[in-house]
Order: C-alpha cells, then structure tokens, then sequence
C-alpha cells in the first residue's frame, strides 16, 4: 500500500483541476484496443489532466499460464526475451504522455508475472519514462495494487489549504456480471474513513455512483455531513472477436458482454460558499 501526496495552487485565475483515472489496458494481447486507448489519453493530455492508472496496464498472458491461448500473447511478444521487449513496447506507448502522468500502479496481471518470473515490469517502464520527463516535475509515483492519493489545494494567497483524498485499489474477484463491482465496492467503502473518493478496477464495468455520506464530528465538534464517491473504471480490452477469429475467447465463453472502454475524469473545482473554499467535485466518463 502506497501514500502518494500531490500539491495544487488555486487562485482566481486557476480554480479548476483535472485527473483522469483509468485501468485494465491489458496490452500485450491480440484484443487490445489501440485506438480506444489512445482516444482517451489523448484527450487526457489535451485538458491537461493528471493521469493515474490502477493496474492491469500490461496484460500479456505468457504461456504456461492455464489461460493463455494465442489471443492472449501477440506475435512481437512470442520471442525469449519477452519481458525486455514487452517493458520497451510500453515505454514507447506512454512516452508522449510522460509530462501528464501522475502515477502507475500494478493489477493481477503484473502480481502474476512478480509471482511466477520475479520481475515487476512496471518498475521499468516508470523508470524510463521519468528520465525523459520534464525534470520541472515531480517524479512519476509508483502506486502498487492499492493506497491513498491525497491531493492538498493550497490558496496562491495564503491561509486556505482543502484535502481530497482518494483511496483506490486495483480490484479482486469475478467479473461481477450482475453485481458490476458494486456490492465489493460498498465493502470497501465501509472500512474507509476522511476519504472522497474510492477508485477501482478490475471489473471492466465504468461507473460512478455516489456512496452513503459519511457523518462525523470534527475536531472542532461541529458535525460534518461529508459527501463520498466511488469510480469504477472501464478497459481497453476487446472482449468480443471479430467474425472468423477462431481463437478461443475466455470473455465469450464465460457468457460476458462486451465491456465498456476508458476511465472516469475527476474535475475538481474549487468555490467558495460565503467566503469558504470547498471542493466540488464532478465525475466524466
């Protein structure tokens, strides 16, 4: 578990923050979309916004692996180096996008290739990237599979400063068909205190629902009716094959639908109610 801290100045000029929070790319198979993916972080880059990644960005099943068949592994992949060129593929994918990037972290898919071929391939990839970033910007953080993002908007004047806290975990279990990661996300949310934002992956689902307010009384006694959010982010992964394709495909033959592409944008405004800062907060899928 990671704790990541990011600073933001506000001012008059400057009230309005953007991240874009995303998972599950699952490159490195034959169903991963491309032009999806770049649609979407394009769009990051051109409003400016934060990029965060929850896991599964690598999602190249090896053989060996009891699900692996020929969808899984593209044909640049099938070479005995797999891992250097697998890293090197996607230091070159996420090169144009080093300056916006927040932080990266692992999902089952990475754990697997730790577990089974000792190597974190993400290490890598971060390390490369944050030596052609800009060197005016802090370094790319690793996130692992869960922690806590706390963003502090601090006045340019001085004397004001609002948290945001983002808690986030990569995801576990099924594919929750029926469920859509909601009932496992409600666990998690009741674990949680002082937190905004519950980030999740894993499901393929794209959400975002508000969770039940945390009441609470602050250290000043006064009672606090605190608002709370969970995201649940979308994939890159094709889940349907093209007419044809013989290769077996575990999402068709498990009876899934298609899963809906992209992550959420989380934009956050800072407005004054009489003369208080507070954060409000809007999700875009």
């Amino acid at each position: 578990m990671e704790v990541i801290e990011i600073k933001e100045i506000y001012s008059k000029n400057k009230s309005e923050f953007l991240y874009y929070i995303g998972s599950d790319d699952h490159y490195g198979g034959e169903d991963f979309d491309m032009p999806s993916w770049k649609r979407y972080h394009n769009e990051a880059a051109d409003r400016n916004a934060m990029i965060f990644k929850l896991g599964d960005q690598i999602g190249a099943i090896v053989p060996g692996d009891p699900r692996f068949t020929f969808e899984t592994l593209i044909s640049e992949l099938r070479v005995d180096d797999m891992v250097n060129v697998l890293q090197d593929k996607q230091f070159e994918m996420w090169k144009p996008y080093a300056d916006y990037i927040g932080g990266m972290g692992i999902g089952n898919h990475e754990a697997t290739f730790i577990k089974y071929h000792k190597v974190n391939p993400l290490l890598s990839v971060i390390e490369k990237l944050n030596n052609v970033r800009s060197k005016k910007l802090k370094p790319i953080a690793y996130l692992d599979y869960c922690g806590f993002i706390r963003i502090t908007y601090e006045s340019k004047a001085g004397g004001s400063r609002r948290p945001y806290i983002i808690a986030y975990h990569h995801g576990a279990g099924g594919n929750a068909p029926v469920t859509l990661g909601i009932i496992k996300a409600q666990h998690m949310v009741s674990g949680l205190e002082n937190t905004d934002l519950l980030a999740l992956g894993h499901v393929h689902k794209n959400l975002s629902i508000r969770a039940p307010n945390r009441l609470y009384l602050n250290q000043h006694g006064k009672i606090v009716n605190k608002e709370m959010r969970i995201v649940i982010t979308g994939t890159h992964q094709r889940s349907l094959k093209e007419s044809g394709n013989r290769n077996l495909k575990w999402s068709e033959a498990m009876g899934y639908f298609a899963a809906p592409f992209g992550g959420v944008f989380l934009k956050n405004k800072i407005i004054y109610v009489g003369n208080k800062p507070v954060i409000d907060t809007r999700i875009e899928h």
